[in-house]
Formats: structure tokens, sequence, C-alpha cells
């Protein structure tokens, strides 16, 4: 049988775009036994992806531990992660093949010394990271181009949000148009202003508009953009009812 360990710890973003070269993956080995090594806040978005065999928490404050948890010398290992523990975490897991993008291609380039194999070298600048995953599994002989997401998700989260909605005034069959005020570096959140302006262009006339938010700081921005453009306030919403909605 043929066994894989995807290492994808972090971030919630970076994880949904890992989804598509699990996909693939699958695609290609249907009877393989796959593995996910996740941190913890990651496994709330696996939990709803069907066809991973197991997934392994790892404890960033842990990592020989963790090692310990997806060791398995007849398994390959793909790091999608690029950085130097996530490379180390495969190393210590024993795989036979440990598969890694090139010094070229990683945040961190030492995280090379670790990899049994790379890809040859591209420019990331002209792909989208979705499609450097994707790369990655041209070393299993697998060339794939589509971006498939396989999520399930429960219908009792689905009903949740749209009770949530209800609430704050949605009706059935009127579209909805969020906009995702949150971002977790500084450097990628807009300005009261800039929102203010995007919303005041946006052809929103006939739709149940919301603010996203996850935190009490992104709370406190939604709060000045709605005050100052009449766009509903989204309820609190776990990372599985924002993937519902």
């Amino acid at each position: 049988m043929d066994r894989f360990l995807i290492i994808r710890l972090s971030s919630l973003g970076d994880i949904i775009h890992t989804l598509p070269a699990f996909a693939a993956l699958r695609k290609r080995f249907p009877d393989a036994e796959i593995r996910w090594a996740v941190e913890e806040k990651g496994k709330e978005i696996l939990d709803l992806v069907p066809g991973i065999d197991e997934v392994v928490v790892i404890d960033k404050s842990k990592y020989r531990r963790g090692a310990r948890l997806i060791k398995g010398r007849e398994q390959t290992a793909l790091d999608f992660q690029g950085l130097v523990k996530s490379a180390l975490l495969a190393y210590l897991s024993r795989s036979r093949r440990r598969l890694g993008f090139s010094r070229k291609n990683l945040r961190e380039p030492l995280a090379g010394l670790f990899y049994t194999e790379r890809p040859s070298p591209f420019p990331e600048e002209e792909i989208h990271v979705i499609a450097k995953n994707l790369k990655l599994l041209e070393l299993l002989g697998i060339k794939e181009s589509r971006f498939e997401f396989p999520l399930r998700i429960p219908e009792d989260i689905i009903q949740s949000v749209r009770s949530k909605l209800s609430a704050r005034g949605h009706r059935d069959g009127r579209r909805i148009v969020v906009f995702n005020v949150g971002a977790a570096w500084e450097t990628k959140r807009w300005s009261p202003e800039k929102w203010v302006e995007s919303i005041a262009k946006a052809d929103i006339s006939d739709a149940f508009t919301v603010l996203l938010w996850g935190n009490e700081e992104e709370k406190r921005l939604a709060e000045s953009v709605a005050e100052k453009t009449g766009v509903t306030i989204a309820p609190f919403l776990s990372i599985k009812e924002v993937i519902a909605l």
C-alpha cells in the first residue's frame, strides 16, 4: 500500500490552499493511506475533508513528540510549508522519501537540507500558491491544473449559519455579499476609509451584505465601517460556519 504524509501545519488560509494538492493526490492514489500533520487550530478545517485517513495534531512546542506520531519509514512525506520546522518534522518522521520545494521556492532555504527530492525551481510570481503546491506533486508523476476543494459541510452547520443570518434580516433567495475586513497581518488589512470607498462602488443594491470579522480588533473595524455604510455586521462565526457561509 502507498503511504503519504502531508505536512502543512498552519495557517488556515494556507491549509485551504493545500486542499487541491490533497485532492489530486487522493485521485491519483485512491487506495493509499494519507495522513496530514497539522497544528491544533488547523484541524477544524481538516475535519470537513473526506478522504484523509488520519489527521495528526502536532503540538508546536513538542515537535519531537509529534514526530513519533507520524513516524513511518515506508511512507512519502510532502512538505508544503517550506519552513525549517516543517522540513525537520519530515526528517524526524523517518520517511524514506521527503519531498519539498527547491531552495529558490522556499520561505526558509535551509529547509531544503532535509528533503530527498525537489522539483526544479520556478518563478513564483507567475503562479498562484495553489498551483505551486500542485507542482510538488509532479515528483510523484501527478500533473494537475484544476483546483478542487473537497469539503463536506454538515447540514447542522449550514442551518446554524442560516439561522444566524436570518436573525440579522436575511431572507431565503436573496444573494449574500460578504466583506471580510479581517486579516492576521496588519499589512493585509484595509483601513475603514478604504472599505467605505469600496463598498460605495460595489453593485450591492439587491444584496444582503455582511461584514465578516474574527476577533475583537476586527469587530471594532467592522463596527467603524458599518457606522458609515449601513452594512450589517455578521454574527460571530466559527471557522466551520465561515466555510458554510
